[in-house]
């Protein structure tokens, strides 16, 4: 009987700039065991509705395979908060395709799983980022996915700052301009292009200029009621505050933590950089 743990981390995404290609995975873990069984279960989940570690597993099942291949799916470590834009949902679909293959004894290449992890999740930026560890940019051309691990320096620091609300992904969606003005893409764009820079050097004075945004962040900050407050401690100290995915978490980027004192009635998560990205384990 088969029986494997998949270790997924949290991930930040967009970064600023970065927006729907950049991720970057952090040291919060959700963990699924999968076991073989004769018929499906589920343990540790709230919904069997919303579980997507299963809904991508079975998908997966389906497009590849004429038997069900029935498991018993575990939740043994759930680190990464829901619904906060730290990419709970990518953790999801990364265990539940990637288990999908191993029981199936691997039948379809990396590129092509990754490829359908990024399908079921909508963008890359989150799987990208899950999947390899680090910090992680993607380009599609000619429907081909492409992707590159960046470094990142040990000198940054990054803080979690999270609500106790959280801000649906389809909210902050919807609430995006439908056209964009060429000064504010090239904004982007040109700030994109020495983020990787900042981030590989630990620059903080070049990160201050490189993470800034004009096409999302000022419009999913009206969906965050602490947005300000947080943003404000950039007036004050040496650091970069950006929304993380489509929030309501906000990601902090510095060389040391004295703000946090700062910071009253949100919760504040100290993470590093997860450089492995997802793992899997065999369990004899």
């Amino acid at each position: 009987m088969k029986k494997i743990k998949i270790t997924v981390p949290a991930t930040t995404s967009n970064m600023g700039p970065g927006f729907d290609f950049l991720g970057m995975s952090l040291s919060l873990y959700n963990t699924y065991l999968f076991e073989e069984s004769k018929k499906f279960e589920f343990v540790g989940f709230e919904s069997i509705d919303n579980n997507m570690a299963y809904q991508t597993y079975l998908l997966f099942m389906q497009r590849h395979s004429k038997k069900e291949c029935p498991v018993k799916i575990t939740l043994i470590r759930n680190e990464v908060p829901s619904s906060r834009g730290l990419g709970s949902s990518a953790t999801a679909v990364v265990a539940g395709i990637r288990a999908a293959n191993y029981m199936l004894g691997d039948i379809v290449s990396e590129e092509e799983m990754i490829r359908e992890m990024v399908d079921f999740e909508g963008h890359p930026d989150n799987i990208l980022a899950a999947y390899y560890g680090g910090m992680v940019s993607s380009v599609y051309d000619n429907d081909k996915l492409l992707s590159y691990k960046h470094e990142v320096s040990d000198k940054l620091k990054f803080t979690l700052v999270v609500p106790s609300y959280s801000v649906k992904t389809k909210d902050a969606r919807s609430i995006l301009p439908k056209t964009l003005k060429y000064s504010d893409v090239l904004y982007n764009a040109s700030r994109a292009f020495i983020l990787e820079s900042a981030y590989k050097n630990g620059d903080m004075e070049m990160l201050k200029v490189a993470s800034k945004d004009a096409i999302h962040e000022k419009y999913r900050a009206t969906l965050i009621k602490d947005y300000i407050l947080v943003k404000s401690l950039e007036n004050k100290y040496n650091l970069v505050v950006n929304i993380s995915g489509s929030g309501s978490t906000m990601l902090i980027i510095s060389l040391d933590r004295d703000f946090t004192k700062d910071i009253k009635n949100l919760e504040v998560i100290p993470v590093e950089v997860e450089k492995n990205g997802m793992v899997l384990e065999v369990i004899k």
